[in-house]
């Protein structure tokens, strides 16, 4: 509780950081995102009821997009964050991306300021593109997010499966999500199966995974037997991290794994002696940094309304001290004597929460006192002690305030 109304007696101080709250969906300010997201001015949230809305656009504009609590809210087409200015952020929370067509669901680019996808999905589509692109953008952070199963093979024929997250010239941290790579397309009568796709490709980029699940995607199957008598094995595994170009990719406590080979081709005319199962993919075409220590999530429940009781859960190592760092705007950096991202830009604050049980779950209830405006954004991560004195940081977690009359 002394948590809670130490931010809200700094967040009511704050000139110019409580906004206003627009409500999207049949009884709301607007009927779609795209409308409220125009609108919209500096720090606002668009709060979305329960529906199936158009894609959205943001840009030039530092807003929150968020699910109402119990909402499920999905967003079809292709929707974009981008063209924000070094002081815009943007968080976007508990949507789900459904891609259509040949354009992906989520396109991130040609950022300067800071964006947020938090507790999100993506539901990919049978075509051979992906669902999510982040290009030309420093400071991009997926937290608890998830690609669905593929629905089926992703390539065109011959075609390899695509990248469920496609990085081009740009910095990204994941942290505690689960992707998988596009599965690959049927093939021709004779032909070896494609190559699935990674879970996540990088091209001249830099990856940073804590945490996550990131599995490539299955080969294709091999072709049906010809007239000719040949018949196709089935396809290559994709990666978990396909590397073009100059990347860097790092990872801690994150599974890699590629992706499982494709089934052999059969049947047909040709008489076709057995093919073979395509080979599993593997982890990377090129290293992968291992980081050393722990994945510590961090579970923050948004929105939140003032008044409202929720419970904040920090995991961690038994006997580690627990804290909260927290900012008035995202960052991404390394910094000197922290072990791990730091996904928040300066001035830092730190609120001491206590010891982690013998659980290795720190739960923390909290009350959230009532404020002056309708809502407010702080954003924060997790930190902690351990034993031998290393200070490790911890997944983030975008606070959304609103006033208890939404």
């Amino acid at each position: 509780m002394r948590c809670a109304a130490s931010l809200l007696a700094v967040l009511v101080a704050t000139p110019g950081l409580l906004a206003d709250v627009l409500t999207v969906g049949p009884a709301g300010d607007h009927p779609t995102i795209a409308a409220a997201v125009l609108a919209s001015a500096d720090g606002d949230t668009v709060l979305v009821d329960d529906g199936v809305y158009g894609s959205f656009s943001a840009s030039f504009r530092s807003i929150s997009i968020v699910a109402d609590t119990g909402a499920t809210v999905v967003v079809q087409g292709r929707s974009t964050v981008h063209n924000l200015q070094p002081d815009d952020h943007v968080l976007v929370s508990g949507l789900t991306f459904e891609q259509s067509l040949s354009l992906p669901a989520l396109d991130v680019h040609d950022n300067e300021g800071g964006v947020r996808v938090e507790d999100c999905t993506i539901l990919p589509a049978t075509t051979g593109f992906a669902p999510v692109v982040v290009e030309r953008s420093a400071n991009v952070a997926f937290t608890d997010c998830v690609t669905a199963p593929w629905p089926a093979p992703g390539g065109t024929p011959t075609g390899d499966g695509p990248p469920a997250v496609r990085v081009d010239e740009a910095v990204l941290v994941l942290q505690g999500c689960s992707i998988t790579g596009g599965r690959a397309g049927s093939t021709l009568t004779g032909l070896d199966g494609a190559t699935g796709g990674p879970a996540v490709e990088l091209r001249e980029s830099t990856l940073h995974a804590s945490g996550c699940v990131l599995v490539g995607g299955r080969g294709g199957p091999g072709g049906p037997c010809s007239p000719g008598g040949v018949v196709g094995d089935g396809g290559r595994g994709g990666f978990a991290v396909r590397q073009v170009g100059a990347t860097v990719a790092e990872s801690r406590n994150t599974f890699l794994a590629g992706g499982p080979g494709g089934d052999p081709g059969s049947g047909g005319a040709g008489g076709c002696a057995p093919a073979a199962a395509g080979p599993d993919g593997a982890a990377s075409n090129a290293p992968v940094v291992a980081a050393g220590g722990l994945h510590r999530a961090f579970d923050v429940p948004v929105p939140v309304r003032e008044g409202e009781s929720v419970v904040v859960t920090l995991s961690g190592q038994p006997g580690d001290l627990a804290a909260v760092l927290w900012s008035l705007a995202p960052g991404s950096a390394t910094a000197a004597g922290l072990s791990g991202r730091l996904l928040l830009d300066s001035p830092l604050r730190l609120l001491i929460v206590g010891p982690v049980p013998a659980s290795g779950e720190l739960e923390m209830p909290v009350v959230f006192p009532s404020f002056v405006g309708e809502s407010a954004r702080v954003f924060t991560q997790a930190i902690v002690q351990t034993a031998s004195g290393t200070l490790a940081l911890g997944e983030p977690a975008t606070l959304v305030i609103l006033d208890e009359s939404f």
